[in-house]
């Protein structure tokens, strides 16, 4: 399974996000992870991987890719898809704490659909 951060460095909820980036990238680093955590954006990689590692958040996948073409209509935009690419979620926008904290059990879990 793949969970795939798309985002940009300068949007205010792109970086209000940042927390439960960390706390998602937390879990698939663990041993026993269910998923790997990719990055999507418009922007530079580059640009943007320096800015993800200023804040912490070392991801070794970006990839450049319009929004438009992963269905996706806007920023923060967290998609969950199973091994062969195919989206079972899309959580858009800044999620609440008790959302985020929803998500973070399901991962940890190995369930990949909201409720």
């Amino acid at each position: 399974m793949n969970v795939v951060l798309v985002l940009r460095s300068d949007r205010p909820y792109c970086k209000a996000s940042l927390p439960l980036y960390r706390r998602v990238l937390a879990l698939a680093n663990k041993p026993n992870a269910h998923f790997a955590v990719h990055v999507a954006t418009e922007e530079d990689p580059g640009r943007l991987r320096e800015f993800l590692k200023s804040q912490g958040l070392d991801i070794a996948s970006i990839l450049r890719e319009p929004l438009l073409a992963l269905g996706v209509v806007g920023t923060p935009t967290i998609l969950l898809a199973d091994s062969n690419g195919a989206i079972r979620d899309q959580l858009v926008g800044l999620l609440s704490p008790d959302r985020a904290d929803a998500l973070i059990r399901d991962l940890s879990n190995g369930k990949f659909t909201s409720h």
